[in-house]
């Protein structure tokens, strides 16, 4: 259901058409060039929603990357600022149910000597009173699940904030001050500690043919299509890649890869490709068949990302290959270990049924590329592939 508030502002002042727009997230416009939107505490993933499911980032009430890019993009002029209805009542909470050690307390007080404890005992701590080590404490109290969507979307935010937001007089998005906070230790803890992705355990499974997939069967559409591309039967983007590979991991850990040590969610790129040609360059895919959606921006962005400071930036520690190589992991390796310029691209790749008009934008790609990597992390516009006659329609 749409958001029939936010839609009347954005197309009454702004001229903005999103009839779709979702209910879970509001819109503030000041009359001037400053929009704010705000999500739901779930949106991040740190609470379950009213379905008692975690909210992932790519449905709409959660993949702020989407909506925010494509306001933009509809309006140029726009300031548009970032915020989370409750998250500093909800890490107040999450506070008090700490397990509060005397050590703990002793290395965490404030100027004024207070014990940190007692704010948290009186729920009376504020946002702008996290350390690093509070921060890390909080994050790791909250639950397994919860925790890992929780880190992914601090980690979005975060890259989303350095690309595009304010600074000395360029960019035009902000957080608010909560948000604001928690990403900077968020962004402390990332370069403080050391991150490690998970490797392929295992070749993808296999499927003879699309009829393999039917509702009740957890293969996809788009299962079946990277698996075609992935063996050449459906021509990719780019056509003289050294290698292909399909359903890589995007998971990270901290310090070493275990169950109990994970700060992403668990999930899988479509398919990816390297290019050594014109230098070494990963092409990221995000493949959508019949389903339109403004999140697929969201799932790019991150992909992208994920891989440029795995592979280019070098933020984590990418992890060995096993003794036995699985989806071609190993051309990851090294490409992440080779000293050369380096780039990423990302590009969401759709089928013969019409793109979600939001992505359709012609200027919203130009403005994903304004994003202050020069150049080193790009996308491109979505292209369309035809499965049945085996080619991509640039």
């Amino acid at each position: 259901m749409a958001n029939q508030d936010a839609v009347k502002i954005l197309k009454e002042e702004l001229d903005v058409v999103m009839k779709d727009f979702p209910k879970e997230i509001s819109i503030d416009f000041d009359g001037k060039n400053n929009l704010t939107m705000t999500l739901l505490l779930e949106a991040t993933g740190i609470i379950n929603n009213q379905s008692g499911q975690v909210t992932n980032m790519q449905d709409n009430n959660a993949c702020f990357e989407g909506w925010v890019l494509a306001i933009r993009a509809a309006n140029e002029n726009l300031n548009i600022k970032l915020c989370v209805f409750g998250l500093d009542k909800e890490l107040r909470i999450l506070s008090k149910s700490m397990d509060q050690d005397d050590d703990f307390a002793e290395k965490t007080t404030i100027v004024e000597n207070e014990k940190w404890i007692d704010k948290l005992v009186l729920g009376k701590l504020s946002m702008n009173e996290l350390t690093d080590c509070l921060f890390h404490k909080l994050f790791w109290n909250i639950s397994d699940k919860n925790r890992c969507h929780f880190g992914r979307f601090l980690y979005r935010v975060l890259r989303f904030s350095e690309q595009y937001g304010k600074v000395k007089g360029s960019g035009w998005f902000e957080l608010d001050a909560d948000l604001e906070c928690l990403c900077k230790c968020f962004d402390r803890y990332l370069k403080n500690n050391l991150f490690l992705n998970n490797i392929p355990r295992c070749e993808p499974k296999r499927i003879s043919s699309i009829a393999e997939y039917d509702d009740k069967s957890k293969i996809s559409k788009e299962y079946f299509v990277e698996q075609q591309m992935s063996d050449g039967k459906l021509k990719l983007y780019v056509n003289d890649a050294e290698c292909i590979g399909r359903q890589f991991p995007v998971s990270l850990f901290e310090g070493f890869v275990s169950k109990g040590t994970r700060i992403f969610s668990g999930g899988f790129l479509d398919l990816w490709s390297l290019n050594s040609v014109d230098g070494d360059e990963l092409t990221i895919y995000e493949l959508k068949t019949k389903n339109q959606m403004v999140g697929a921006l969201t799932e790019i962005f991150f992909y992208a990302n994920f891989i440029y400071d795995l592979c280019v930036k070098k933020i984590f520690d990418i992890s060995s290959p096993a003794d036995k190589n699985y989806r071609n992991y190993d051309y990851i390796y090294l490409f992440a270990k080779r000293s050369v310029t380096k780039k990423v691209k990302g590009i969401i790749l759709f089928d013969d049924t019409k793109l979600h008009s939001l992505l359709a934008m012609s200027n919203i790609i130009e403005i994903m590329n304004k994003n202050r990597t020069k150049s080193k992390l790009y996308y491109v516009k979505p292209v369309k592939y035809n499965l049945s006659a085996g080619y991509i329609v640039k």
